[in-house]
């Protein structure tokens, strides 16, 4: 191949000079090489190799795939780039068979001219995580993770969250640990914020029921301690003001005598409660420390 870097594989990848291997998607045929697709996809590379028709053909059809998301996969494949915002230049100049029954139309997220909306762009990233998988390019599941996940970050306060979060659950497997796993903690993070949208919370309890319960049992679980630890706290407080008690390690000192020294109550998630004087620091579980008067 004449030529270093990026560019001379994408000139490569737009001329199909030196080409000797087709990947035929939706009639679009896409000129390739294999010492470059096939280091990177295990897949194609098996796909290549062996006594496989595809080996022995130099094609592979690859139609159940978007052809405009296809593009942004071979293009990250010769230049580690990819644009999720418009379908790649060379891809915009290649024509399609319009007798081939697979052939798309125009209302493909993925084939859109350009794209500003984030529900969108999202979809467009799931779709290239999807096809990343499926060839088993690791570094593009995780180039395409962390978009994802940028963006997400951003924008799960949403109602058309919903929309692109389905197409990610819709194209990773339920084990998947690169995009499914952080999408979904980051929606239980985000918790307090996510329930306020029933389109989102509807799509998790269509994929994820089990984990959203399960936080969903939590969270009322918590919402229930802190309730009762401020009733305890408050009656507490009460009991401070209004008990007078003598500290056994600072003299017998009155605790509370002219307002001074009166015990400190504390109350931990666990509704325990440690008690402390304030003259001489000694602590104790609930009134172990002193003795009332």
């Amino acid at each position: 191949m004449a030529g270093n870097g990026p560019d001379a594989y994408l000139d490569l990848l737009k001329s199909g000079q030196y080409s000797d291997f087709i990947i035929h998607c939706q009639g679009y045929e896409f000129k390739l090489h294999r010492a470059v697709v096939c280091v990177a996809s295990p897949m194609l590379n098996k796909a290549c190799s062996g006594s496989f028709k595809e080996a022995n053909e130099g094609r592979i059809d690859l139609s159940e795939d978007d052809p405009a998301i296809l593009a942004r996969v071979i293009l990250y494949l010769y230049t580690n780039d990819y644009d999720i915002t418009k379908v790649p230049a060379y891809f915009e100049g290649m024509t399609r068979s319009t007798d081939d029954p697979a052939a798309p139309n125009d209302s493909s997220v993925g084939s859109a001219k350009k794209l500003v909306l984030f529900p969108d762009m999202l979809k467009v990233i799931a779709l290239v995580y999807k096809s990343a998988d499926m060839l088993g390019i690791e570094r593009l599941k995780v180039d395409a993770s962390s978009r994802f996940l940028a963006i997400a970050t951003r924008v799960f306060d949403n109602s058309t969250f919903a929309e692109p979060l389905k197409v990610m659950f819709d194209s990773t497997r339920e084990n998947d640990l690169h995009l499914r796993v952080p999408a979904l903690t980051l929606c239980l993070e985000k918790y307090a914020y996510i329930v306020k949208h029933q389109s989102i919370v509807e799509v998790i309890m269509q994929y994820e029921p089990t984990i959203w319960n399960v936080k969903e049992s939590l969270v009322k679980s918590v919402k229930t301690l802190k309730s009762e630890k401020t009733i305890a706290e408050e009656t507490l407080s009460k009991v401070r003001e209004q008990v007078v008690f003598e500290c056994t390690n600072c003299s017998g000192r009155l605790l509370g005598h002219n307002g001074r020294g009166r015990p400190k109550f504390t109350v931990d998630d666990s509704l325990s409660i440690t008690t402390s004087c304030n003259d001489c620091g000694r602590t104790g579980s609930g009134f172990s420390f002193g003795r009332q008067l």
